[in-house]
């Protein structure tokens, strides 16, 4: 978007409209209450990140419409709202990597009474929503599971040996509480 229109403002822009897209969809999944409305225009979580540059908007309205359509699957046993859920939780990791922990909870709560075979349709659609972040990865990296891969690695150190270079700090690592406890 930079490139295009050679400004931030765009980003400003389109973090405001996905936030009014998030307020409406809440809105249209609470099956149009108006005190669902009311809290989620109200909520200052809501307010509080509109400035804001960054994926999260967009990533959280995928998980949304994601967490909708897993409800709806295990409603009505239809695999195709199944596959919908799994894109866009596919669609919402591709922009945020937070969404992959998310959606795990996700699969774990709605799926563990399931066949296997719907586990792997889920795990399947999600793959089918990370194609974007495949695209780019190959394209810059000449790999696609580049992000993935540096996600999960750098994660996997903060959490076990407290970081890289200490970039977080040890005492909230987890391996000195597990060897000298």
């Amino acid at each position: 978007l930079i490139e295009i229109f050679d400004t931030y403002f765009i980003f400003k822009i389109t973090s405001i409209i996905l936030l009014f897209l998030i307020i409406y969809s809440v809105y249209r999944i609470s099956g149009r209450n108006i005190v669902s409305l009311w809290l989620i225009v109200l909520s200052p979580a809501l307010w509080y990140i509109a400035p804001w540059i960054n994926p999260i908007q967009l990533a959280s309205l995928c998980l949304l419409w994601s967490y909708y359509f897993m409800q709806k699957y295990c409603q009505l046993q239809k695999v195709r709202y199944l596959l919908w859920s799994g894109t866009l939780i596919g669609l919402g990791w591709a922009f945020w990597n937070t969404t992959f922990f998310i959606g795990i909870f996700l699969a774990l709560v709605f799926l563990y009474d399931k066949k296997l075979i719907d586990t792997f349709y889920f795990i399947f659609s999600v793959l089918i929503g990370l194609i974007p972040l495949f695209i780019l990865d190959s394209t810059l990296f000449g790999f696609p599971f580049y992000t993935i891969i540096k996600t999960t690695a750098s994660n996997l150190s903060a959490t076990f040996l407290g970081g890289i270079y200490e970039s977080v700090s040890s005492n909230r690592s987890i391996i000195p509480h597990i060897l000298f406890q």
